[in-house]
């Protein structure tokens, strides 16, 4: 049997992997479950602090002590790490007194476990490569293989490469002695790295090795865990029906053993598994209710979901569980309730964010001073034999480097500056922390169409390159007044260009700005057509409300926005009169205090039906 550990910071680059894999192929965005397993031959069980303690106190030798305070450590790294911290140290200090070789690599072994178990990756490997060196050198084959497997465990979190080479030499020592329950945890861990590379059919055969593994040795804890993986590559697959017999399983066996962490997050994927069902439009799977209940269904395992999560402190959980609720509360139409769960997930992401930069830096300056330990290693060795050409070749590579280096910062530089000038800001430093696809839910903006009046028929009868300088002008004009009022320019089709107020960072006066833009360009075509001749002129369409923006795809990011919203401004534009701005009741509503309308007669609006739209005339 082995112990499982559920690892929030690996679920969280878990989550990450799988949605912008899910949202190209699927638009899924499901959480999923990693565990990592650390094999001391037993169940979980209530672990009796008061008997452990005893046998410290009663420890005959030294050794004996050293033993019993890491199984005090280990009995502490679910409960409380930093006590099992306080007691792995404890055993470290007195194993080196005592030139208790062995001791000394268990102490640091106990020690990374609880580093794990805190996140504290950077700590957790000097640790295990600390206990690595001592076990190597004793040729203890099982604890070697036990810190592979953890190295390649940890190293999967920050998607090092390194992660499976690790886990393969911990499964080829495994075998070498044997040790089926080793084995079954490399299959699992090994499951998890081959899906943060995206190879799905082998990430599948892994996990049910391990499952196999676990059925053999009737683990139940593993059993779930591996059955809630397998669910996962099927999500990915979109095979539904085998998602939900995989769910469910899972759930069934959590429920048996009260595993807390595992109902969490089977209750919650239970949850997300109907809600996306109901959005795939080409799956031809069929949920046995209706969308309403569906719905509902949905919402009650969410809730469920993220109840237990708060109550074990596991935020990386419920953050993920706050977006699909407000998902699936915007569609059964709370949308009250929809913005209050965005904006709790909002508020978990902020929190998990600032905490993976701080893990992040720490990991990469630990790999950093390994990399320089080795490095100098192999320089302390050629000394020996050849300083003088030593010297020289550390010259000549400290210039490539340098040389290296200048070009990388120039061509970084140059890939940034581009990316500023497609992209939003904010949007780009996301892409940049390689966050796609991206969506949000915007719940307000403001949204303007301009387009110009008898333009095709212009097209046709002038020089192309004429026409070309002709709209890269005007919409220059367009782009230095979206700026002044903080206006998104989102893009131009042909002779049409949009923009938007409020996106992708909200503005609470975002129906002011797109009016104000609206009412300058209106006054600029006087301008505009002593430049480019009388017969220009434009049709101006405005509406405010909820939209999705996002970027979506692999090449040519483009920032871009969708919605009833974006439909509606479209519409007020096409069936506008020229030189007017036209806008909806919605927007008019919002602005009629600083702006004057004219109403118009009741009119057909194409996909809309009837309704009553109004001309933006002035400010008051």
């Amino acid at each position: 049997m082995f112990i499982n550990i559920y690892c929030k910071d690996f679920l969280y680059c878990a989550t990450n992997a799988y949605q912008r894999y899910s949202c190209m192929k699927h638009f899924l965005a499901i959480v999923l479950v990693f565990c990592f397993h650390i094999c001391y031959c037993q169940q979980i069980v209530d672990v009796n602090v008061d008997s452990l303690n005893n046998n410290v106190e009663n420890a005959g030798t030294a050794q004996d002590r050293v033993r019993a305070l890491c199984d005090l450590s280990f009995a502490y790294y679910r409960v409380s790490p930093d006590s099992g911290l306080r007691y792995g140290f404890e055993a470290l200090d007195l194993a080196r007194k005592v030139s208790y070789e062995n001791g000394v690599a268990n102490a640091h072994k106990h020690i990374a476990i609880n580093y794990i178990a805190l996140s504290e990756y950077a700590k957790a490997i000097e640790n295990l490569l600390a206990a690595l060196a001592i076990f190597e050198k004793l040729e203890d084959k099982e604890q070697i293989a036990s810190v592979y497997n953890k190295l390649g465990l940890v190293y999967s979190y920050n998607n090092d490469p390194k992660a499976l080479s690790y886990c393969e030499k911990a499964l080829h020592l495994y075998k070498s002695i044997n040790d089926t329950n080793g084995i079954a945890q490399v299959y699992g861990n090994m499951g998890n790295v081959y899906f943060f590379l995206a190879k799905y059919s082998e990430a599948l055969s892994a996990y049910k090795l391990a499952l196999d593994q676990c059925k053999k040795q009737q683990d139940r804890y593993g059993m779930a865990q591996n059955i809630q993986n397998i669910a996962m590559v099927n999500t990915v697959n979109a095979d539904y029906s085998e998602a939900f017999d995989n769910t469910k399983q899972a759930l069934s066996i959590n429920e048996q053993l009260n595993n807390l962490y595992g109902l969490a997050i089977s209750k919650g994927n239970m949850g997300v598994l109907y809600l996306y069902v109901l959005k795939d439009s080409v799956t031809k799977f069929k949920l046995p209710v209706g969308r309403t209940q569906a719905l509902q269904t949905a919402i009650q395992y969410l809730e469920e979901s993220i109840k237990l999560s708060q109550k074990l402190g596991a935020i990386d959980i419920a953050q993920n569980f706050y977006k699909d609720l407000s998902e699936a509360e915007s569609l059964i139409g709370n949308a009250n309730n929809a913005l209050k769960y965005y904006k709790r997930y909002n508020e978990y992401k902020d929190s998990i964010y600032s905490r993976k930069n701080l893990q992040k830096i720490a990991y990469l300056e630990t790999e950093r001073d390994i990399y320089i330990k080795d490095k100098q290693i192999q320089i302390n060795e050629l000394k020996l034999e050849k300083r003088n050409s030593q010297i020289l070749l550390i010259s000549i590579a400290g210039i490539l480097v340098l040389l290296v280096l200048v070009v990388l910062f120039k061509e970084r530089r140059k890939s940034e500056r581009l990316l500023l000038n497609i992209l939003p800001t904010v949007i780009a430093a996301r892409l940049k922390n390689k966050e796609h696809p991206i969506a949000d839910y915007l719940p307000e903006v403001s949204v303007l169409f301009v387009d110009m009046v008898g333009f095709t028929k212009y097209t046709s009868e002038t020089d192309p390159k004429k026409v070309v300088n002709m709209l890269n002008e005007i919409f220059t004009i367009f782009d230095d007044i979206a700026g002044k009022y903080k206006m998104e320019k989102i893009k131009t089709i042909g002779d049409c260009y949009m923009a938007v107020a409020g996106a992708p960072i909200a503005m609470q006066n975002h129906t002011e700005a797109a009016a104000n833009m609206a009412l300058e360009i209106k006054s600029m075509i006087t301008s505009i057509r002593e430049n480019f001749g009388d017969h220009i002129d434009f049709r101006v369409g405005l509406d405010c409300g909820p939209a999705i923006g996002g970027v979506l795809g692999k090449r040519k990011f483009v920032y871009d926005i969708w919605g009833d919203t974006v439909n509606t401004a479209s519409r007020m534009e096409s069936s506008g009169a020229a030189g007017e701005i036209h806008c909806t009741s919605n927007f008019k509503t919002a602005t009629d205090k600083l702006f004057v309308f004219t109403a118009r007669e009741l009119m057909q609006i194409k996909s809309k039906g009837l309704m009553q739209t109004w001309l933006l005339i002035a400010k008051k």
